[in-house]
């Protein structure tokens, strides 16, 4: 069936888009700070999850583009880790691994999809080529999305990420498609919407959460959920 829109490939964002990542994170982190409180009990009485998340973004915000680690997630966990007992007076790199590793296994220990994503791909991938760009590490294996998916580019393998229009183009490329023949899904009107926008792409804006964001370029169109994709294209 000919596309309304011209279009030959589909790409869908990660966080929010079709994982809930609130909801990953906060596992995560339940499982970091029970490991801490196994390893270290007086440790674990004087840290937090507001303390992590606080130590995290002052470390993210350190990130410059031509760090040794900008692209390493895995590391950069780490180290936040080794940061939060160093700010507490508990410096203990073994126990900042071990941290770190509880908090990726506690991240997926369960599938926090949408309900609506397996259906919709399905049947998008009857009419299209369908691909995930993400500018974060959650692999479409963790997720149990590697069959159900044509393509996947990823910022720490490209080393470019969203808004940067490459990252689109290489989508476009993986899809054996012209970027105007893309469509992008994805739920930040920072980097997905003007990313899209500024490499020719369609653009669709996902607002699972209610947001009243402000827009530099406007989305070609805005849904709730992936369901409403499907009449769209």
């Amino acid at each position: 069936m000919k596309s309304r829109l011209n279009l030959k490939a589909i790409s869908l964002d990660i966080d929010d888009t079709v994982w809930d990542y609130e909801l990953g994170f906060r596992r995560g982190m339940t499982s970091a700070l029970s490991k801490l409180n196994e390893l270290d009990p007086l440790s674990a009485k004087m840290t937090n999850e507001e303390h992590f998340i606080e130590i995290r973004e002052q470390y993210n915000q350190s990130i410059s583009e031509d760090s040794p680690n900008r692209w390493n997630y895995k590391v950069r966990r780490y180290e936040t880790f080794c940061k939060i007992l160093e700010t507490i007076a508990r410096p203990n790199v073994k126990i900042a691994q071990e941290m770190s590793n509880a908090f990726s296994k506690g991240r997926y220990s369960e599938n926090d999809l949408f309900s609506d994503v397996i259906p919709a791909i399905q049947e998008l991938r009857k009419n299209f080529k369908v691909g995930i760009i993400s500018n974060g590490d959650t692999y479409p294996e963790s997720l149990g999305l590697e069959k159900v998916i044509d393509f996947a580019i990823y910022a720490p393998d490209e080393k470019i990420e969203k808004p940067n229009e490459k990252i689109f183009l290489k989508a476009a490329r993986s899809a054996d498609c012209k970027t105007e023949q893309l469509l992008h899904v994805g739920d930040n009107e920072i980097t997905d919407v003007p990313g899209a926008i500024d490499a020719g792409c369609k653009a669709v804006w996902i607002n699972r959460f209610n947001r009243k964001p402000v827009f530099k370029n406007q989305p070609h169109f805005s849904i709730r959920d992936l369901s409403e994709l499907l009449s769209l294209v």
